[in-house]
């Protein structure tokens, strides 16, 4: 509820036709037989810069019923991607009754659904395998293992050729 105006705005939208659904319900001023009920709540409603209703009653277009539901529904045509919905009081209907304040436009729910298939996804991106990160770590470490074992090998072999320090016997030398 606002005590002069009420945007909304739908961002990001792929261009097309779009559905808009408005719900409403008067749920400031009661039904009962008191000063209360007297108070009238009368706005404009716009989307995307259109006049679509003028001098809007909720009480009214509900039958007279406070707390009941009034589902408007309008086509809108999206072009720059983003989408204004504006509920505009226009000084009419009362400004003090119940309390200060409580005269503006008020929206209870508002949804808006594309007339096309969209061709954006939408939804979290699938999670990609990771099988082909893991057996490559995998295969690589193997590699990198046998290539350090055949190495280490090779070096002590190397190291066992005849006539080198590995291969004598060494002894204590005495002199008698």
């Amino acid at each position: 509820m606002s005590p002069s105006s009420l945007r909304y705005y739908g961002l990001g939208l792929e261009n097309g036709n779009y559905t808009v659904v408005l719900q409403f319900a008067e749920t400031a001023f009661p039904d009962t037989k008191t000063w209360q009920s007297l108070g009238r709540r009368v706005f404009d409603i716009y989307i995307q810069g259109s006049l679509k209703e003028k001098n809007f009653n909720i009480w009214k277009m509900a039958g007279g019923k406070s707390f009941a539901a009034v589902n408007k529904s309008y086509t809108a045509t999206v072009s720059k991607n983003f989408l204004e919905i504006h509920l505009f009081w226009a000084g009419k209907g009362t400004c003090c009754i119940p309390t200060q304040g409580h005269y503006g436009p008020m929206i209870s729910a508002l949804s808006v659904t594309p007339d096309f298939t969209p061709t954006v996804r939408n939804g979290v991106p699938k999670k990609k395998s990771k099988a082909g990160a893991i057996s490559g770590i995998v295969i690589g470490a193997s590699i990198l293992g046998l290539v350090a074992l055949f190495g280490i090998f090779m070096f002590t072999k190397k190291e066992k050729k005849p006539g080198t320090t590995a291969t004598r016997t060494v002894r204590p030398y005495w002199t008698a």
